[in-house]
């Protein structure tokens, strides 16, 4: 996670929490070999926060870079995730059904979510042999 995401991230954070937060990079950043998606230790933190979050940019395809003011494009999946993640939030109330969103800057290209902790990713579980 470069400095521009990991201070986009900590500022997310710090007005979603109230205090300010400092973020470092876990061991495992770049879940998977992806480098738009990072597990971030929370520092600095205070009250019942979480020990760590992901942190996600938007994927770049077929050459295409992201422009929240384009239509279409890495902007459009990315929103649209962001968009289901704060919807879900909203109104799951206490038994989410998916990450908590906690916020996002859209002008940088940065969410950041709850981290659910390690596991088989939903890609691999829908792609897999086991009917």
């Amino acid at each position: 996670m470069d400095k521009r995401v990991a201070q986009t991230a900590e500022a997310i954070l710090s007005r979603a929490w109230g205090a300010p937060v400092r973020l470092r990079a876990g061991a495992d950043d770049g879940l998977d070999g992806r480098t738009y998606v990072h597990r971030a230790i929370v520092e600095g933190a205070v009250g019942q926060t979480p020990k760590t979050v992901i942190v996600k940019e938007p994927r770049s395809w077929e050459g295409s870079r992201y422009d929240p003011s384009r239509p279409g494009g890495p902007a459009a999946t990315f929103l649209a995730e962001w968009a289901g993640l704060e919807l879900l939030t909203e109104r799951g109330g206490e038994s989410l059904v998916a990450p908590r969103f906690y916020g996002g800057d859209a002008s940088e290209g940065v969410l950041v979510m709850e981290d659910l902790g390690t596991g088989q990713r939903l890609d691999h579980a829908l792609l897999g042999d086991d009917p």
